[in-house]
């Protein structure tokens, strides 16, 4: 801290008037800092370590997204959006592991910053980075990323993407996000009634009234779009109902929806 407040004092750095602050080498600094790495043959691993750290603060986000208020979570980490693309399109050119785990823990950056298409933009090349040799849990965030950026838009491929998730993260144990998944995976289930609702019936048998609101709301939002569906209106508005009282504590976007 007191290094970095020394190039302050030397204006080598500026502070950004953000709470909490941030701060941004100048562009000059910065080209010179870049040309003295890469003469120095370090460029790609100081690149690599940042892609990391990055990977560090996209799982913090990841895990704080399910229950903080939405507006605060945003104001945390929306400011980080230049410096997650820098990563993923690094480590998808030199870590095919890193690329796959930071593709998987951003996708909650990208959709509440209205990003989907970016995020779907990058599929082609994010799916060639896959291997069986990866983490059962980092391929099933994988998959349900690609579930959430094409749900009710590209139906049949968000359907298979959460097919896949909920099986890697029946395989790991994690019921909260295999929950998740099934929750989209019956959202995306088009004509097929049944299917669609022996998936939900088997991620309510998962589903913890201690779970984070966000991740409860969007059960209940799933449940809705099947009552409506099956013309159950009065169930369907009891549920929509119940969904808003829950999303109400966290997300805007959710009440909203």
């Amino acid at each position: 801290i007191d290094v970095i407040g020394r190039l302050v004092d030397r204006s080598l750095v500026t502070t950004l008037p953000t709470d909490p602050p941030r701060h941004r080498l100048l562009e000059t600094a910065r080209i010179y800092a870049l040309d003295r790495l890469e003469a120095q043959g370090e460029l790609e691993q100081a690149r690599g370590r940042m892609a990391a750290t990055l990977l560090q603060l996209l799982d913090s986000a990841y895990d704080e997204y399910w229950s903080d208020d939405e507006a605060v979570w945003l104001n945390q980490y929306a400011s980080d959006l230049d410096n997650v693309r820098a990563a993923l399109a690094w480590a998808m050119q030199h870590d095919r592991a890193l690329g796959v785990a930071l593709f998987g823990s951003a996708w909650p950056l990208f959709v509440e910053t209205d990003l989907h298409a970016e995020g779907r933009a990058q599929y082609d090349q994010a799916v060639a980075l896959l291997a069986d040799s990866m983490p059962r849990a980092r391929i099933g965030r994988f998959w349900a990323a690609i579930a959430a950026y094409d749900s009710t838009r590209q139906c049949d491929r968000a359907r298979f993407a959460a097919e896949l998730a909920a099986a890697m993260h029946a395989t790991t144990g994690d019921e909260r996000s295999r929950y998740h998944a099934l929750m989209q995976l019956a959202q995306n289930c088009g004509d097929d009634a049944a299917q669609a609702g022996a998936t939900f019936d088997a991620a309510r048998q998962l589903e913890d009234p201690s779970w984070p609101a966000r991740l409860l709301a969007h059960g209940a939002l799933t449940e809705a779009l099947l009552l409506m569906a099956g013309g159950r209106f009065a169930e369907a508005r009891a549920a929509y109902r119940r969904a808003l009282g829950i999303a109400l504590t966290t997300s805007e976007r959710q009440a909203l929806a």
